[in-house]
């Protein structure tokens, strides 16, 4: 059985305040990952995975 609480449904306005602020929680989180992750960390090493391996073919 679920526990009551005041409200049963969300209004038009908790889900604009719920997705703009979930809008700019992953905003600011990317935001301070590109400025303090290191450019040459998020790189991975040449020749690992499909894609890499799908642009660049091993060569004969």
């Amino acid at each position: 059985m679920a526990v009551q609480t005041g409200r049963d449904r969300m209004t038009i306005d908790d889900v604009v305040v719920k997705t703009a602020s979930l809008l700019s929680a992953t905003v600011i989180a990317a935001a301070l990952t590109w400025a303090l992750v290191p450019a040459a960390g998020l790189a991975p090493p040449r020749g690992h995975g499909m894609l890499s391996r799908a642009a660049h073919p091993p060569r004969p």
